[in-house]
């Protein structure tokens, strides 16, 4: 297998991973937008990460029964429908549901791990593996860093 699959696996899982955390520098700009305080717009990256964690919970478990690249689709495809949720959020309690849905989506790098070392076969696991996971650890510190 070509090593770019595993390169765009990598982004992929960067991109979709830091959704869980660009919300954090930005929660003054979400307390200002909505004119609530910023604890109440805090509720905004606790959302995100209980369904993060809830998703790991329910998701994750699936990959043993369901295909691999079909719940990645399924993830991924939640993880934008999310997001566009969220850009559209005309309020803070519509915002924090969506935050949810795109924390809940964003499993989607715990699942390109093993399908990386799936298709990459006995050689070329580690190598696979160490790329995806180059990825969703820089996505985890990049959108840390980010600020509109």
């Amino acid at each position: 297998m070509k090593q770019s699959i595993y390169w765009v696996m990598a982004l992929a899982a960067g991109l979709v991973v830091a959704n869980n955390y660009y919300n954090q520098p930005l929660l003054v700009d979400f307390a200002h937008t909505f004119r609530v305080t910023e604890g109440q717009a805090g509720a905004v990256s606790i959302a995100a990460q209980a369904g993060y964690a809830l998703g790991l919970l329910f998701f994750i478990p699936l990959g043993d029964k369901v295909e691999l690249r079909k719940l990645f689709a399924f993830t991924l495809a939640a993880s934008v429908v999310a997001l566009v949720a969220m850009a559209a959020a005309p309020t803070l309690p519509w915002a924090v549901a969506a935050s949810f849905a795109a924390g809940m989506a964003s499993v989607a790098p715990q699942l390109l791990t093993p399908l990386a070392a799936q298709i990459a076969g006995p050689q070329g696991r580690g190598k696979a593996v160490g790329i995806v996971m180059l990825g969703l650890l820089c996505g985890i510190l990049v959108s840390a860093r980010y600020r509109a």
